[in-house]
């Protein structure tokens, strides 16, 4: 209720910015609308040509500031909800519904409280109670009452005032946080609600010259920033001097080109003057980049009370006119369009941007500094914090406004904003590309020191009437809280805060716990399913590996760089924790991904040993070996771009030196380009006995570079890949049958017709062998040195080399038999020799 009677004043001035009238519009730009002359509108609820009295402007203004500080300071309640009241809304729901309005919830029927009403020349606060479908309420300035009757979303009633009435209907919006409306002559009346209200600049009071002028300077720069209640304020502070007699309208257009005139001048509040002589006081302003400079007046409108004096349009006029030729701009509008980037816009868009943070205000204050200090990774964390830490520097300050800063764009040197033991806060000029000119940031080096300087002033304490702003950032609210339970924890004792040193030790130790406990739940459960589905061992043990000690780093990074965004640590510190948090991110996952594809291959490649599949075993070996590589090469360039390593150079590099490498190289490139042909081809699988280059083997594993056979005395031969594609593979594994061929030599006593039984029985013997396939031969071939050769060609039906040797044993003792069967005998090799007649040869045989 004491917020509700004290808003009830802070808008109680008639006409004060006609024009300036949405939310969204700011004081002065609002102002300047009164310049030009306007057509008299139809009659409405306050008059624009009413004349209302300084006094009653002096007494509504006055109620109006104690309501901004009251609401400023968190003293004000939101109105409260009867339960009348609630029945109420639920049935207008109810009934906007049936009738097709769009309602969000019933909240938004709430017409209770305090609105900032507006129409096309003037604005009043509008106060409204509710009781049941009943609503009534009361208007200022103006005197005015409502009353109305709701009928869903809709307001439905009368107005009146001394000398004039009317009807008036109104309509809620869907969030019920403005309503649109219309008076009975068809011009519009709209409203939005000021639950929330506050001021956002610094009041000085008025009992000196300075004060009167710092606060008028406040309050305007606050109503530039569309501060309602500070367009509300800045009558306080101004007297009209001899013309007070003149319209609202007259006097709106002088503050207004008075107000567009002081924004372009730069000046210094501590040298306005903090007495005056018979009432008077002069401010001396100037106009950056020149040597022109003017004076303003301020007169002691009562005791210990001062105002600045709004001169008449034709002095502001001259003024204009002479600041125009100063600077050689055709107009005012034109000047501030050339000085757009200029020290005070900077400061202008930073303090903007921060007080409008979470309202799309951040990129806007992050556009005033230069990042180029912050690696670029790392500027979505580290800008806002540094931003914090400037804005903490600047509200200890004192009572800071813009106009102290040059507005001229052509300014050479630095601007100090601030210097202490720790280093300074200074603004230059930028050359930027997109941008024609130059542009005024905030220095690296001030966003490096700022840590450092806010340390040295964080126990000054705010000056009076400066509110603490809300935090920025989740480090600096956390550190808040943390100053609450123990300032000593905000002790610097070593690079960093206490509380933070604490904060990445507790939060190292949680994530090592936390994430230990997950990898042997993981584990736990791998196993269980791994052996419900009878995986080898091989396999297990890569799960285990997946889910062991990567997990684990992988935990500790996530975790240490989730707590690095809540810590706010100073620039150098947090570019060193936050590669070491990516690192262990990258590590943990590289690794990671690394043993769970190679567990993937492991299961496929057993599973191809068992199916006839082109996607074999030694395609799932190489095109894993493939994943794995590709999986290290990421991680590699990952942590290269963390450490700000050059790897783009090394890779440049390489197209220089090409030649030298790929020479270098070559039998590697074309090993792994063998392997490739390995898997293209297929010419084996794992477990197949081939013959390669004269070498005989199984083969026992496929690699990226070369390939291992087993041979037949269990030795180990490594074969390169470039060489086993090159060469002629002989695969004995995949025959389907296995060629027999044999000599038999019988002796030269045989006759014919037992040699012509012996090649009977032996083909009957073949046919009747069921290992032996039905395209065989038996034929007498040859007379040899000491025997009658049999040629014996037969294939069996045994591709592997055990079965063969074992069906060949058998046949051959089978023939063995037949040869006892038929009568006849194998010759051995044997020499006989012949002696011619005569006496030396009876010597011989005599003595042989």
């Amino acid at each position: 209720m004491r917020l509700h009677l004290a808003l009830l004043f802070s808008f109680a001035i008639l006409l004060l910015l006609p024009g300036s009238l949405s939310a969204q519009t700011g004081g002065v730009s609002s102002v300047l609308e009164v310049i030009e002359p306007r057509q008299e509108q139809p009659q409405d609820p306050i008059s624009e040509t009413e004349e209302i009295t300084q006094n009653a402007i002096s007494e509504a203004l006055g109620a109006a500031e104690e309501a901004a500080i009251e609401a400023a300071s968190g003293e004000g309640s939101a109105p409260e909800i009867s339960a009348e009241d609630q029945n109420a809304m639920e049935e207008a729901a109810e009934a906007a519904e049936d009738s097709g309005d769009i309602v969000e919830n019933t909240d938004a029927l709430n017409w209770n409280g305090a609105w900032r009403s507006f129409w096309r020349g003037g604005q009043a606060l509008l106060t409204l109670s509710q009781d049941g479908d009943q609503i009534s309420g009361t208007y200022n300035p103006g005197d005015g009452t409502v009353a109305g009757k709701i009928d869903g979303i809709h307001l439905i009633g009368t107005w009146a005032q001394p000398g004039a009435e009317g009807v008036l209907e109104f309509a809620m919006a869907p969030d019920g946080q403005s309503f649109v409306g219309r008076f009975g002559n068809g011009e519009y009346w709209n409203g939005v609600r000021l639950a929330d209200v506050g001021l956002s600049t610094v009041l000085f009071g008025k009992a000196t010259p300075n004060a009167a002028m710092s606060s008028f300077i406040s309050a305007e720069n606050a109503a530039q920033d569309g501060d309602a209640l500070a367009e509300i304020l800045i009558r306080e502070y101004v007297s009209f001097g001899e013309n007070d007699a003149d319209t609202l309208r007259d006097q709106n257009a002088r503050l207004a080109a008075l107000i567009e005139v002081i924004d372009a001048s730069t000046f210094r509040l501590l040298q306005i003057p903090q007495t005056g002589k018979d009432g008077r006081a002069e401010a001396t302003l100037r106009i950056a980049g020149t040597e022109f400079t003017y004076a303003l007046e301020l007169t002691e409108t009562a005791p210990e009370e001062w105002a600045l004096v709004v001169p008449s349009l034709a002095e502001i006029g001259n003024l204009r006119e002479n600041i125009l030729s100063a600077t050689e701009a055709p107009t005012l509008e034109d000047l501030r369009a050339d000085r757009a980037f200029s020290p005070r816009q900077a400061i202008r868009d930073f303090i903007r941007g921060t007080n409008t943070w979470a309202d799309g205000g951040k990129d806007l204050a992050l556009s005033t500094m230069d990042l180029s200090g912050i690696p670029e990774n790392l500027r979505g964390t580290d800008g806002p914090i540094a931003a914090e830490y400037l804005r903490q520097v600047l509200i200890r300050l004192g009572h800071f406004v813009r106009q102290e800063v040059p507005n001229d764009p052509n300014h050479r040197q630095n601007i100090l904003l601030y210097e202490n033991a720790k280093g300074k806060i200074e603004l230059a000029p930028y050359t930027l590309e997109e941008e024609e000119g130059q542009r005024w940031m905030f220095t690296a080096a001030s966003l490096e020191r700022a840590p450092n300087v806010f340390q040295v002033m964080q126990n000054l304490p705010l000056a009076d009437g400066v509110t603490p702003p809300p935090a920025l950032t989740e480090a600096f609210a956390l550190r808040s809280q943390i100053r609450a339970i123990s300032p000593n924890l905000l002790k610097r004792s070593f690079l960093m805060e206490n509380w933070q040193w604490l904060a990445i030790a507790a939060c190292l130790l949680a994530s090592l716990i936390g994430a230990w406990v997950i990898s042997r739940t993981m584990r736990w459960i791998s196993r269980r399913t791994l052996s419900a589905g009878n995986v080898d061992p091989d396999t297990v043990r890569l799960v285990d590996h997946v889910v062991g000690w990567p997990v684990v780093v992988f935990a500790m990074g996530g975790a240490l760089t989730l707590a690095l965004r809540r810590l706010g640590l100073p620039q150098n510190l947090s570019e060193i924790a936050n590669v070491i948090a990516s690192a262990l991110l990258v590590i943990g996952g590289t690794y990671f991904f690394y043993y769970l594809v190679s567990a993937i291959i492991n299961s496929l490649a057993r599973s191809a040993q068992s199916t006839d599949t082109k996607f074999d075993d030694i395609a799932a070996i190489i095109g894993g070996g493939l994943a794995k590589i590709a999986i290290l090469v990421g991680g590699i360039i990952a942590l290269a771009e963390l450490l700000s390593l050059p790897y783009e150079g090394v890779i440049a590099a390489l197209g220089v030196g090409g030649l030298a490498f790929g020479i270098a190289a070559r039998d590697a490139v074309a090993n792994f380009i063998g392997a490739g042909m390995l898997v293209a081809d297929r010419p084996f699988k794992k477990g197949d006995f081939v013959s390669i280059g004269g070498y005989e083997g199984t083969v026992e594993d496929v690699g990226m570079r070369s390939t291992r056979l087993r041979t037949a005395d269990d030795s180990v031969l490594t074969m390169p890949n470039a060489q086993i594609s090159e060469g002629m593979v002989s695969n004995m594994g995949q025959r389907r049958r296995r060629q027999l061929t044999m000599t038999l030599g019988l002796t030269y006593e045989t006759s014919r017709a037992k040699l012509e039984e012996f090649v009977s029985e032996l083909t009957s013997l073949l046919d009747n062998n069921p290992l032996v396939l039905p395209n065989h031969r038996v034929v007498i071939d040859n007379f040899g040195a000491s025997s009658i050769d049999i040629d014996v060609l037969a294939y069996l039906r045994t591709p592997g080399t055990p079965e063969y040797a074992e069906t060949k044993h058998n046949l051959m003792g089978d023939i063995i038999d037949l040869t006892e069967k038929v009568g006849v005998e194998f010759a051995f090799p044997s020499q006989t020799l012949y002696f011619a007649e005569g006496a030396e040869n009876d010597q011989i045989r005599a003595a042989g």
